[in-house]
């Protein structure tokens, strides 16, 4: 058999850079992005064989238009003109036989629009979830297979909102105890969530699988602070009450006007600092995530500048707020200087991106508007 040779010097020069490679991963931000919820428009179909389908529609079409604009603005009222069926795009049925539909975006926007009702498109504020449950031996931190962690993100699914997790790895667990969260103590918790960068922290208290359903709760998102209690028989209906107060606050905090006729409507975005066809395609994602009817527009593309017109009918603030969202938007005055960028660093591929948008043809430069400068990074 072989013999193995050890070398003491060489595993003491390798101990301190893999032992500090480890601390980098340990301390290394991770971001929560904000959400592009792409099942915004979709809904199942109640489980009845007996309910008219017609009515199936119209309660399937009145969750969705909920997502969008909060359940205080939605009521039946709002499709007495209505058709459901002629909004559908698809129909499906899955292995377990439920049936779920697509509505039209356009055609289910229109509903609101012409109501004058604030909406919020698909691109949504992320919540941080501090969460801990009863256990024999106290309180423990939720776990990732747990029928709490389940009903929780098939409620907020439901209702459109976004939820993320922690990590839960040693950095996590040297900062937040489980009596922190219980208590939800938010000098404790927002350091914590500093970490990922959240837009919102969600601080759950939750009762022990098969014991009396309670489940006790703050939220903070923007300078506003909100929290219960709820108790009940069924834990699903909890979480479902739950995710509702959740995204009526969110829409009450990002839901933009739908008055196309807004005096404030007409904007000029310069995002500075795109290396790729990637970061340009990132982009106009982002804009076109943020509830306009109108797609918006290049002006023109110099290196890696790019100039966009968007129309946007709510204010300054609101479009700063949404924005905000994408972490990889870093606003500038308008008179700072953009870091630099390098493309000797970059890949091919990226460099292929560059190429193809500087070939890029500009657009007349003829769109009107206050302008707002942004760092692509």
């Amino acid at each position: 058999m072989p013999r193995l040779t050890f070398y003491p010097s060489l595993i003491r020069s390798l101990y301190l850079p893999v032992l500090f490679a480890f601390s980098l991963v340990l301390l290394w931000p991770v971001s929560v992005q904000a959400e592009v919820l792409r099942n915004l428009y979709q809904a199942e179909l109640a489980a009845d064989a007996a309910a008219d389908r017609q009515q199936q529609l119209r309660t399937a079409l009145l969750e969705v238009l909920g997502r969008l604009a909060g359940s205080k603005a939605v009521g039946e009222r709002l499709l007495a003109d209505e058709n459901p069926e002629a909004m559908l795009r698809r129909s499906s049925t899955t292995d377990d036989g439920v049936q779920r539909v697509e509505f039209e975006p356009l055609l289910v926007n229109g509903i609101l629009h012409r109501a004058g009702i604030p909406m919020l498109g698909r691109n949504r504020p992320a919540a941080l979830v501090w969460a801990v449950q009863s256990g024999v031996l106290g309180d423990e931190w939720l776990p990732g297979d747990g029928d709490w962690l389940t009903l929780l993100q098939q409620a907020a699914a439901r209702r459109g909102v976004a939820l993320a997790l922690p990590l839960g790895d040693l950095q996590d667990r040297a900062l937040v105890d489980e009596q922190s969260i219980r208590k939800a103590d938010q000098t404790v918790l927002r350091e914590a969530s500093q970490r990922y960068a959240a837009d919102g922290v969600l601080v759950l208290g939750l009762s022990a699988p098969g014991q009396a359903a309670q489940l006790d709760w703050h939220f903070w998102l923007g300078g506003s602070t909100r929290n219960g209690r709820l108790r009940g028989d069924d834990p699903a209906a909890l979480a479902d009450q739950l995710m509702l107060a959740l995204a009526d606050e969110i829409i009450a905090q990002y839901a933009v006007s739908t008055d196309a006729s807004s005096a404030e409507g007409h904007w000029l975005l310069q995002v500075e600092g795109l290396r790729s066809l990637d970061d340009y395609a990132g982009l106009m994602r982002t804009l076109s995530q943020l509830g306009s009817e109108q797609a918006p527009r290049l002006v023109y593309i110099r290196g890696d500048q790019v100039r966009v017109a968007l129309e946007f009918p709510g204010s300054l603030s609101q479009l700063q707020r949404l924005l905000a969202l994408d972490h990889r938007l870093r606003p500038l005055s308008v008179d700072e200087e953009p870091l630099t960028t390098s493309l000797d660093d970059s890949t091919d591929a990226e460099q292929d991106g560059q190429s193809a948008i500087e070939d890029a043809s500009p657009q007349p430069d003829s769109a009107q508007g206050p302008l707002l400068r942004f760092q692509w990074r």
